[in-house]
């Protein structure tokens, strides 16, 4: 509180009412026992926690600060004034080292008590000397800095900070009420401030100490504090668009930094300011738009080069911009732009779910021997999962993945029917066919083929419960299983996307629209039983 440790009054060691004799006579003893190179004291010197420092230059400095009007009153209401006879026997006693006792004097003569004659340089002498406990080297104590601040906004907003700013500068002087209070306020709030940076005080205590000051005061306060974060956001912006001006491809990266910069000034803005302050709102969105550049410019650059996958990338910066600003069009179109990523994202996993299982269905197409049963189980352990999925993302009645999960069914069930005629002979075997094949029925398949499971199933399960052969009186005529054959036709499946590989490049959109779907054509065996 250099205000107060190194107040002008202070230094020359004179009351805020001193005469300009009074003025001269102090200056002139100061230089003549720093001449004599002999310590200079006052009688009405008080002990605060950081001494006075008197040498030529303070003293020339201090008469300096208080020529003129404007620095007179501004230093007069930072130190303290023999107000009344509890104001002077109080100072007194801080005079003597017992300054407990004369808070409490003070204190006594401002608790549960308006503001009024009697009382209000008692106000601003106990606000002081709270204030002047807050200094350099000393814990800071947030109830003795609340207090201070509370006995000075009320002092501040009384109609006694004008009586006592003309009891100092003259009856006859100009008074700007509203200058003096601003820049006095200016000059109280600063280590505050700077205090705040230093996360040493939460913008929401500092609020609620000053909220006995004028209402102007705190706007101006609000307008100190919110001055430099909005500057450093909007230069944080320009930084994000000159990026992707320079290079889209460094879209996500300076997403990212913008997203880093940003979230710490909002949060200060919001704290001084609440969300729904215009000048909050303003920020926010502005920001989030700009997030969303960064995301356009290195989606679409991606895309173009194809070079990577820009989705993850971009989920994240549309979700950091959605929450800054989820509110009005702007979080309703980043909402958007989420679900729309979310559904490409989505898409590519189905992608990849579709040529695995391609590629299963190649590795199983020539599957032969007494191990069919072994690889019917293995496929059917690595295809059910991602037909799950695929279903999960499409639908149970989308048509390509009902088709695929039919062609994985129908090799299944050939591969078990073909092993089924070829090795099995005891209801034992059959048995273990047969649970294999009702694992098959949790798949989804198209009615045609679901039928002949269904049929297959039924042979195989009387097999195994007899351990002999169906008999065909009981099947309509085809009945037993050696007299049924399995066809196991191994071949082409049809086209399921009805596109070529040459489209995949081009299946893949621009960022306002990423599509969910994408589709290739594929070949693999095939198998029926009749």
């Amino acid at each position: 509180m250099k205000f107060i440790y190194n107040n002008p009054f202070r230094v020359l060691g004179i009351s805020v009412d001193a005469t300009e004799k009074e003025k001269a006579r102090n200056i002139s003893r100061s230089k003549a026992f720093l001449a004599a190179n002999k310590q200079v004291r006052f009688d009405s010197d008080i002990s605060l926690p950081i001494e006075v420092e008197r040498t030529l230059e303070t003293i020339q400095d201090a008469e300096s600060k208080i020529q003129q009007p404007n620095g007179r009153l501004r230093h007069a209401h930072l130190w303290f004034w023999d107000g009344n006879p509890v104001d002077s026997k109080a100072l007194q006693l801080i005079r003597d080292n017992a300054p407990n006792k004369g808070v409490t004097l003070l204190l006594r003569n401002v608790s549960d008590k308006d503001i009024s004659p009697r009382n209000y340089s008692s106000y601003r002498n106990i606000a002081i000397y709270y204030l002047s406990m807050l200094g350099p080297g000393m814990e800071l104590n947030q109830d003795v800095a609340a207090a201070g601040l509370k006995f000075f906004g009320k002092f501040i907003q009384s109609d006694y900070f004008e009586k006592f700013s003309q009891h100092v500068l003259g009856d006859n002087a100009f008074l700007d009420k509203e200058d003096a209070i601003q820049d006095l306020c200016g000059l109280i709030f600063k280590p505050f401030k700077k205090w705040i940076d230093e996360g040493k005080i939460q913008v929401s205590e500092f609020i609620q100490w000053i909220d006995d000051f004028p209402e102007n005061a705190k706007k101006d306060l609000k307008n100190r504090f919110i001055n430099k974060p909005l500057q450093e956001l909007t230069e944080a912006i320009k930084q994000a668009e000159d990026a992707i001006d320079d290079n889209p491809a460094s879209g996500h990266y300076a997403g990212k930094k913008l997203i880093e910069k940003a979230k710490p000034l909002l949060n200060k803005l919001e704290q001084f300011l609440g969300k729904t302050d215009y000048r909050y709102e303003s920020a926010a969105e502005d920001t989030a738009l700009k997030i969303r550049s960064c995301c356009f410019a290195f989606w679409n650059d991606q895309l173009e080069k194809g070079d990577s996958d820009p989705e993850s990338s971009c989920l994240y910066l549309s979700k950091s911009a959605y929450k800054l600003c989820p509110n009005g069009k702007t979080g309703d179109l980043l909402k958007n732009d989420i679900e729309q990523i979310k559904e490409y994202i989505a898409g590519a996993a189905v992608r990849g779910d579709f040529e695995f299982i391609i590629r299963l269905l190649e590795k199983y197409k020539n599957a032969s021997g007494s191990s069919l049963y072994s690889q019917a189980s293995s496929m059917l352990r690595e295809a059910k999962s991602r037909l799950h999925r695929i279903r999960d993302v499409k639908g149970r009645n989308n048509d390509e993945y009902l088709k695929m999960s039919t062609v994985v069914a129908s090799c299944i069930v050939g591969m078990l029917i073909e092993y089924a005629n070829d090795y099995a002979s005891t209801a034992t075997e059959y048995n273990k066919i047969k649970n294999k094949m009702s694992e098959v029925g949790d798949l989804d398949m198209e009615s045609h083929y679901k039928a002949h499971w269904s049929r297959n199933l039924e042979i195989v399960s009387s097999n195994a419960s007899t351990g002999s052969v169906y008999s065909s009186s009981s099947s309509g005529g085809s009945g037993c299983l050696v007299a049924i054959v399995c066809v196991f036709v191994i071949g082409f499946i049809i086209n399921l996307f009805n596109s070529d590989d040459s489209s995949k490049s081009n299946s893949r959109s621009s960022y306002n629209n990423p599509p969910a779907n994408y589709s290739r054509p594929a070949t693999t065996r095939s198998s029926s039983y009749n």
